[in-house]
């Protein structure tokens, strides 16, 4: 009789411990499941993240230019030193000095590390994350800089970008493709950085995201002109 009992327990826990199996399995397929469907939106708000914090950063290099204005009476600093283009002294130069961005974090943006601001190496602008633009910082004459006073438009004219250094040089400067000519990508925004879109500051502080296609064409925003 006892034997029996015995038995009977134990095939109703063999019963028992192969529905939790299957319950199991079922709850593993549940959860490959969602995480699937969870993967894309993940990735999605890692990107918009990363986004975010490069437009902080985008920020904080607009404080510093400004602190920079106001000691040197309005006046940007260079994009680059006009003696020679491959030795230090480019603007991020200027502007991480201790007194005006005391991090060299600002220069960098999440989505590309590899691409890391190295302060006062020689070329090591080139690997930026980001440029200042062209004209406001000496335009095609390298050395010939401008005031905050010859900025007409000031919410419209591009400051600094997240350039496109696939070409492994000038990486401190942005522009749009109407400039330099012969056209060269080496400096246009980069719209591979954040799903699609670049940051771009603009003069008067505001940082929006666009295209590549929309920053180089709208006619709203303004490259290498003052705004006449």
């Amino acid at each position: 009789m006892q034997r029996q009992k015995l038995q009977s327990c134990r095939h109703q826990q063999s019963k028992s411990s192969a529905f939790t199996l299957i319950e199991l399995l079922v709850v593993i397929a549940i959860i490959s499941l969602l995480v699937s469907m969870l993967l894309p939106s993940l990735k999605t708000a890692k990107a918009l993240a990363n986004r975010v914090v490069c437009s902080a950063n985008m920020r904080n290099i607009n404080l510093a230019f400004g602190l920079y204005n106001n000691d040197w009476d309005g006046w940007f600093p260079l994009v680059r030193e006009v003696k020679n283009p491959l030795v230090s002294g480019v603007w991020a130069d200027k502007l991480y000095d201790g007194t005006y961005l005391e991090s060299a974090e600002a220069f960098n943006c999440p989505s590309v590390p590899l691409r890391v601001f190295i302060p006062d190496e020689t070329n090591g602008a080139c690997k930026m994350a980001y440029g200042m633009e062209w004209w406001v910082g000496g335009g095609d004459d390298i050395g010939q800089g401008h005031k905050i006073i010859d900025i007409v438009k000031p919410a419209n004219t591009v400051l600094a970008g997240e350039n496109n250094n696939s070409s492994g040089a000038h990486g401190y400067g942005v522009h749009d493709n109407r400039w330099p000519v012969p056209l060269n990508e080496w400096g246009w925004p980069d719209d591979e950085r954040h799903s699609g879109v670049s940051n771009i500051l603009f003069v008067d502080g505001h940082v929006l995201a666009y295209t590549q296609d929309i920053a180089c064409s709208d006619s709203s925003i303004i490259w290498f002109t003052d705004g006449d």
